[in-house]
């Protein structure tokens, strides 16, 4: 060998023993940041550190978590198929499988979310933290028997703390609740309270309990004492928002939907919807259409969001307007009862009765208890000059409204007036 040759060997070595010594001081830097919480200064050391070395899959992992804290999802899931595009050995291909699940989640994609946690869960079958992971996502995706069958291997595992068991008991609690197996939901209920009578699981689940069960007060008290341990909890405002909703505590509601909606935007589409019913209550209904324009914005095909804008039309008597609305619930869903509700009590006040019909037995062949199709059919039916077909409409109605309440439209006649006005005094 030649001493030039000697000579650029020595070089080489020794400048990757300094290229990775400068790598380690760097790594240990990154590390020291991320400790600190300041994950926007780890971020610029890994990137630096992969400028350098593209192929170390730690960097990207890393990297990954920082932009997790930061809720840059996104660029988490492109760190995570970077890393997963390297060769990794088993543990650490499922690790970075996980962290690209959790972002999936935080992202509200639980298809994908599902995807990446159930892969990584192979590997992770004894870690109750992935299990968990796992059961929740299955039960925003509905999948409320898998949720229960994921929560029992759970509770099976030789070892699950004690923060563990009551996330576990919640979850069984709330999926039961779903399955209408309600003694079962009050039986991991007690579980709860017993273990903590003032947690927040115990309390979240014994509100749903209450709900399903017409005991809306107690479920708004339940969300009160969640509050006052916590009162940074937007989804507790929420809840007791949508409680005092139904107790027709309006402005109540407004107060705690947009203390909500100000803490968190978790709920941004359901608390703008919950905000347009309290304006609806309140007879604001400007104010309320604003609201449901809202949940426009976030979902612009909802058949459900455009049929309650030109309900609220229809209640202002901007006959015109509401029906722009209603015909697009109908074009995004030719099977919504409401929508076709609605656009018949507007052909009604129309003036065009064999219009509005057509509507109302659109309405009922879908669901024969909508009590507002018999009461606006026989308006019809009296326009026209029809008493017989009108009785008949009425006395439905009058039957139905023994088991289920109507509200009457405002400025419409009652009910048993109308009665005795078409079908004789009684």
């Amino acid at each position: 060998m030649s001493t030039r040759q000697l000579s650029f060997l020595v070089f080489v070595f020794f400048h990757a023993v300094l290229f990775s010594q400068g790598n380690a001081v760097l790594k240990e830097k990154a590390r020291l940041e991320m400790e600190k919480e300041n994950y926007s200064q780890a971020i610029k050391l890994y990137t630096a550190l992969i400028q350098t070395d593209p192929f170390d899959y730690s960097n990207f992992q890393n990297r990954a978590l920082c932009y997790q804290h930061k809720n840059q999802y996104d660029k988490s899931i492109s760190d995570c198929d970077k890393a997963l595009a390297l060769n990794l050995n088993m543990a650490n291909k499922h690790y970075t499988l996980w962290i690209k699940g959790v972002a999936y989640y935080s992202l509200r994609n639980w298809v994908e979310a599902l995807r990446n946690i159930d892969s990584c869960s192979v590997y992770y079958y004894e870690n109750p933290e992935v299990i968990g992971a796992k059961a929740a996502v299955l039960y925003e995706l509905k999948q409320y028997i898998r949720v229960i069958r994921e929560c029992n291997s759970i509770l099976e595992m030789p070892e699950v703390s004690r923060q563990d068991s009551i996330i576990t008991y919640s979850m069984l609690g709330f999926s039961y609740l779903r399955l209408d197996s309600l003694p079962w939901s009050v039986r991991y209920a007690d579980k709860l309270f017993k273990m903590d009578p003032l947690s927040d699981s115990y309390l979240y689940l014994k509100a749903a309990i209450y709900n399903t069960q017409d005991s809306t007060q107690k479920a708004a008290d339940c969300y009160s004492a969640i509050i006052r341990s916590d009162s940074s909890d937007a989804h507790a405002y929420y809840c007791r928002g949508t409680m005092f909703n139904s107790l027709e505590f309006y402005t109540l509601a407004i107060k705690d939907l947009k203390k909500s909606l100000a803490m968190s935007e978790n709920d941004l589409y359901n608390g703008n919807y919950q905000l347009g019913n309290s304006y609806y209550g309140l007879k604001k209904y400007e104010t309320a259409i604003s609201y449901y324009n809202k949940c426009l914005k976030i979902k612009p095909e909802s058949s459900d969001i455009h049929n309650q804008i030109g309900w609220m039309y229809f209640l202002s008597r901007k006959y015109q307007e509401g029906l722009v609305y209603v015909d697009k619930a109908l074009k995004f869903d030719d099977k919504n009862s409401n929508a076709y509700d609605t656009r018949g009590a507007i052909f009604y006040r129309l003036g065009k009765y064999d219009q509005a019909i057509k509507d109302f037995e659109q309405v009922l062949e879908i669901d024969s208890l909508c009590l507002n199709s018999y009461y606006f059919r026989a308006l019809c039916y009296i326009g026209k000059h029809e008493p017989v077909k009108a009785c008949s409409d009425l006395t439905s109605l009058r039957n139905l409204t023994r088991v289920k309440p109507y509200i009457l439209p405002e400025g419409e006649k009652p009910v048993e007036e109308l009665t005795a006005q078409v079908c004789g005094k009684e």
